[in-house]
């Protein structure tokens, strides 16, 4: 019977192999705990920073608290509230910065995306300061900045207008030959508080920004029109009872030149005026038709300076009283003759009191 062998001896290089592996890994986890503390210690020192040299005006601007992940290249901001020229206000629940290092330091251009989580903004009459709109220069390096959940109200005279729930994309395109990058604004959303209608925004500008060099198109759909007129009219008699309404607008704007065309379809329309006699400066019993339409759609075009743009109230109003006289009329050339004339005859009296109630409103707004 021969006698049992002994186990083999560890090897010495199988230890070696594990106490290496054992060593690196609590290395690692020293200097991802090293890492970690260092990051504590810079976003504090980023949010001292934040206090101290951007939000030292705490009346004008401030925030509840700022986080830095640096390795990540990822900061943070919750809580932003600001005060601005021309009665701006506005509120962001939280402001995200994404920019990775290892495209920051590439030289590749605009690599960081801003994020605006939540922002609310309520801004005055800009008339009332007589103040200009200027746009803040975007920051170079910001290649995307998104909205989420956003609103707004703007206050013009002694009406409104408010947004909500938008969300908002504006994505900057490399320079081109020019050496000027384009920026595109999408965007979608509803309007009015009190039954509101979906709309879409699309614009292209290039940088640096001009409000005379735009071009887009902007649709509202679905609009109520005794909502709206709730919120912008004020004439007791007039009544809208019922009313959808859905606009189309494209627009380029050049220069000081202004082009654009209203798509408008309205769909079952009431209107009761009441004891008027005249609406617009028009009168209510030539306009009776006009006062009850289940569906009608018409173009008005628009063009001239941005600071006095024409209307094309008499073509606009062609295409409406060709469509309410046709069938009443059995002479197509009738039709268009009568048609015609009373475009001109009422756009004339339509665009007289358009200019009266602009300078209406002007004089209460200065």
């Amino acid at each position: 019977m021969t006698a049992p062998t002994a186990p083999p001896a560890p090897s010495r290089a199988r230890a070696f192999l594990a106490g290496l592996a054992l060593g690196i890994v609590l290395a690692l986890t020293g200097a991802l705990a090293g890492l970690w503390a260092a990051n504590g210690r810079l976003s504090a020192g980023f949010e001292r920073g934040l206090r101290r040299f951007v939000f030292t005006d705490g009346n004008t601007a401030g925030f509840e608290s700022a986080t830095l992940d640096l390795w990540r290249g990822r900061a943070a901001l919750r809580g932003v509230r600001f005060q601005g020229p021309e009665g701006l206000r506005g509120t962001v629940d939280r402001v995200t910065l994404s920019a990775p290092p290892a495209e920051l330091f590439s030289g590749a251009g605009p690599v960081a995306v801003v994020g605006l989580e939540r922002p609310a903004l309520r801004w005055g009459d800009a008339a009332r300061s007589g103040a200009e709109f200027r746009a803040p220069a975007l920051p170079g390096v910001v290649r995307e900045w998104t909205v989420t959940d956003g609103s707004g109200t703007w206050t013009l005279a002694d009406a409104g207008l408010t947004l909500d729930r938008w969300n908002l994309r504006l994505v900057r395109s490399d320079p081109g030959t020019s050496g000027r990058s384009v920026l595109t604004l999408d965007g979608a959303g509803r309007v009015l508080p009190e039954d509101p209608a979906a709309a879409t925004v699309h614009v292209t500008f290039e940088e640096p920004f001009s409000p005379a060099a735009l071009e887009g198109e902007i649709q509202i759909r679905d609009l109520s029109l005794p909502a709206l007129y709730r919120t912008w009219g004020r004439d007791p008699e007039l009544q809208i009872l019922s009313g959808r309404l859905d606009v189309k607008t494209q627009f380029t704007i050049g220069g000081d030149q202004l082009t654009a065309s209203h798509l408008v379809e309205i769909k079952d329309l009431r209107v009761d005026p009441g004891a008027r006699k005249k609406l617009f400066g028009l009168s209510v019993k030539r306009l009776k038709d006009v006062l009850v339409i289940d569906r009608l759609s018409f173009v008005v075009p628009m063009s001239g300076s941005v600071q006095d743009p024409q209307i094309g109230f008499a073509t606009s109003l062609e295409q409406i009283l060709t469509k309410i006289l046709d069938g009443k009329i059995d002479d197509p050339e009738d039709l268009r003759t009568w048609a015609r004339r009373g475009g001109n005859y009422f756009g004339a009296k339509a665009d007289a009191a358009w200019r009266a109630w602009l300078k209406r409103r002007r004089e209460r707004a200065s």
